[in-house]
């Protein structure tokens, strides 16, 4: 009696091992797919010369199981170095809207047709869709500031973990324009 006692305490104690397992599988497999990307060209005075804020939109997924709670959001330059270390160049404040964005607004248009009314603080966002859109608010502040963004790195909390994911970036600039 005690052996077929000691076999299901074995056996019951695999069992919730494999589902933890299966469930810390699922969390950390979770993750932001960007699918889509806005630039600005190298033409545009209004950016360049002008130096108004513009707004960029780029669309994420997130696959996985669970509803992220997002941190922050980071933008890198190829170094490492965190964009924000260059506030006296540029300038950029990430922001998420509930509806689809396009690609890129000017700050009068932003603001006439509503949309800066209708953004979001990234810090502690919910994701409630597989869907998410986030808009960069870029302003330049110096013309000779000739570096880019490589990385975008989303800091998250899912299901009770913190999580941090990288994902690469092509810059706001369009290179070839």
């Amino acid at each position: 009696m005690k052996t077929h006692k000691n076999l299901f305490l074995f056996v019951f104690g695999i069992f919730i091992l494999s589902i933890f397992s299966v469930f810390t599988y699922y969390i950390k497999n979770g993750e932001f797919v960007k699918w889509s990307h806005s630039w600005v060209t190298k033409d545009n005075e209004i950016f360049f010369e002008q130096k108004t804020p513009i707004y960029l939109g780029y669309s994420l997924d997130w696959n996985g199981i669970g509803k992220p709670v997002i941190k922050d959001i980071l933008f890198l330059k190829e170094d490492g170095t965190d964009i924000k270390e260059e506030k006296d160049q540029i300038e950029i404040i990430p922001f998420i809207i509930d509806e689809d964005f396009g690609s890129m607004f000017y700050e009068v248009d932003a603001t006439e047709e509503g949309v800066v009314e209708r953004l979001r603080p990234v810090e502690n966002y919910k994701v409630t869709n597989e869907k998410l859109e986030i808009v960069l608010k870029v302003q330049l502040k110096d013309n000779n500031w000739d570096e880019d963004i490589a990385k975008m790195v989303i800091e998250y909390k899912n299901l009770g973990i913190r999580r941090k994911q990288t994902i690469h970036f092509d810059g706001i600039i369009d290179k070839d324009s």
